[in-house]
């Protein structure tokens, strides 16, 4: 082996914590901060401790039950499914990562059970609204297509084409 060059190494706690940070993409941490920063607020407008990553297992079960249902946008309308579930798994993510590094899973766990049955119940209850649709383009009609793949734009035989083809 080479002089300098050691099989194990020293890391710290610090260091490990720093990686454990860039594991996820920047999108994803800035998600998960502002998922926390809308539970905080929510937490500071009902009059409670906006310091929610020191609650217990059985104080963060009761009061995530009431943010799902309680939980509006900044205009006040409600959310859509796919958004109450993204703020769901954010602040799940959120918890786990450092600096907290929470050994508990607000999704999966038995113990946010109660919470769970209430993210089900506000989801069902959004999905009564209309707001639970996905909203998906209209196909393609066959005269339009046609048109499309039989247009220049498309052709294999101009370099431009080809192009866009690939």
């Amino acid at each position: 082996m080479e002089s300098g060059k050691r099989r194990f190494v020293d890391t710290s706690d610090e260091e490990i914590e720093q990686k454990r940070l860039k594991m996820s993409a920047d999108k994803t941490i800035k998600q998960n901060i502002a998922a926390a920063t809308i539970f905080r607020e929510y937490l500071k407008v009902k009059k409670m401790d906006p310091g929610f990553e020191q609650y217990d297992t059985l104080k963060l079960d009761e009061v995530l039950g009431h943010f799902y249902m309680d939980v509006r946008k900044a205009d006040g309308n409600r959310y859509k499914t796919n958004s109450l579930q993204c703020l769901r798994y954010s602040l799940n993510r959120y918890l786990k990562a450092p600096p907290y590094n929470k050994k508990i899973d607000i999704v999966n766990d038995e113990s946010f059970s109660a919470s769970r049955e209430n993210f089900k119940e506000a989801m069902a209850e959004l999905k009564r609204m209309g707001l639970g649709d996905v909203e998906y383009y209209p196909c393609i009609d066959e005269a339009d297509r046609r048109k499309m793949y039989t247009s220049i734009y498309l052709s294999p035989n101009t370099p431009f084409g080809l192009q866009n083809k690939v």
